[in-house]
């Protein structure tokens, strides 16, 4: 919806409560409610990730890279593989399991752990808990393991993009997943150096996404 300059309102979900889902027939997100067009209409809820980008593929005319046979094999791969290679990397580590949770609890959670635990995480620990972080923050091995994985991805790439000139859905969908670790700071320096090639794609992908290039799909 970033690239596509879709207005929004984001709603917070408690994943522990469950409160704030906008339909609560379907348990789980991602979930968008569209605005009816007129007040005697109730609004239409769209769940699951699959559904939500079919429907504004048709009403944005991107519908075509939905049936495209090589953005679909990429968008599989990211789903299937990906994904999990990113979840796994993030919590490799308690350390490193602790950086990641700010983009997946709401912000009281997140407020109140970082009052409470981060201040023992980092310089109030005892110098046995101290000496279990030193050798448990996390190696560099999940980075290379990411960067590693990252390779089917990158070596698909048409220069600059997966689409070409400019993004494709399956640009759109691995910029969703890689800027989720690119504000980690275990595993930042891994996908944002430009020493690589994930480093420079994603560095190309961010004018689209903070609206200062406009997505050609529009």
């Amino acid at each position: 919806m970033d690239f596509l300059q879709i207005p929004y309102s984001e709603v917070l979900i408690d994943p522990i409560t469950g409160a704030g889902i906008p339909d609560p027939r379907y348990p789980f997100a991602p979930q968008v409610s569209l605005s009816a067009s007129s007040e005697s209409q109730s609004p239409t809820f769209v769940v699951d990730s699959a559904e939500i980008i079919s429907k504004l593929g048709t009403v944005y005319k991107f519908d075509k890279d939905l049936e495209d046979p090589r953005q679909t094999e990429t968008r599989k791969w990211i789903a299937d593989r990906f994904q999990g290679v990113t979840f796994a990397a993030l919590n490799s580590s308690w350390w490193y399991a602790f950086y990641a949770y700010p983009n997946l609890v709401p912000p009281k959670i997140d407020s109140l752990a970082n009052f409470k635990i981060l201040p023992k995480l980092q310089n109030q620990a005892s110098p046995e808990i101290q000496s279990w972080l030193s050798e448990n923050k996390g190696s560099d091995q999940a980075g290379r393991w990411v960067l590693e994985e990252s390779k089917v991805f990158t070596g698909k790439l048409q220069a600059p993009f997966h689409g070409g000139n400019s993004p494709d859905l399956a640009d759109v969908e691995m910029f969703a997943v890689v800027r989720n670790i690119a504000g980690h700071n275990g595993l930042q320096p891994f996908v944002t150096s430009t020493e690589h090639p994930l480093g420079v794609w994603l560095q190309q992908m961010e004018p689209y996404a903070n609206g200062s290039k406009r997505w050609p799909k529009v």
